[in-house]
C-alpha cells in the first residue's frame, strides 16, 4: 500500500496546483471537496460557466 499512498499524495499535490492556477480564471468552476472527505483525485473535473465564457469570447472578437 505504500506505493499507492505515494500515488495518491502526488495526485493531491497536482490537484492543489491546478486549483491554485485555475482559480483566477473566470468562467471555470473548480471541484469542491467536503471537509469530512478525502479525495484521491483520480479525476480533476472542472465545470465551465457558459454564460461567463460566451461574454468574454464576444469581447475578445
Amino acid at each position: 500500500m505504500r506505493k499507492v499512498d505515494g500515488f495518491i499524495e502526488r495526485r493531491r499535490e497536482i490537484a492543489a496546483l491546478y486549483s491554485e492556477k485555475l482559480i483566477a480564471i473566470s468562467g471555470i468552476i473548480l471541484p469542491e471537496q467536503l471537509e469530512e472527505t478525502e479525495s484521491g483525485w483520480y479525476l480533476y473535473v472542472i465545470q465551465l460557466d457558459a454564460e461567463v465564457l460566451s461574454k468574454s469570447r464576444k469581447e475578445d472578437f
